[in-house]
């Protein structure tokens, strides 16, 4: 379902970037997720429909500005 969800920001160009974050063991510790918004509805409308958060998968998740660089 999450994977579903996400890939219809991708369908509209809203996913930059996203993955699992390893521990030394190869082992999944946590999940890294870029997003782009062109308003902060975007992210609120996110937030309250993304399966992991309503589901509660994910215990605690954090949600930062970012700006990609220009190179």
């Amino acid at each position: 379902v999450h994977f579903e969800f996400i890939r219809a920001y991708k369908d509209r160009g809203e996913f930059v970037l996203g993955g699992a974050l390893l521990d030394d063991a190869g082992n999944m510790c946590g999940s890294t997720l870029i997003l782009q918004f062109d308003s902060p509805e975007g992210i609120k409308t996110y937030e309250a429909n993304e399966p992991y958060i309503t589901q509660k998968v994910w215990e605690r998740y954090t949600i930062s500005p970012f700006k990609i660089a220009n190179v």
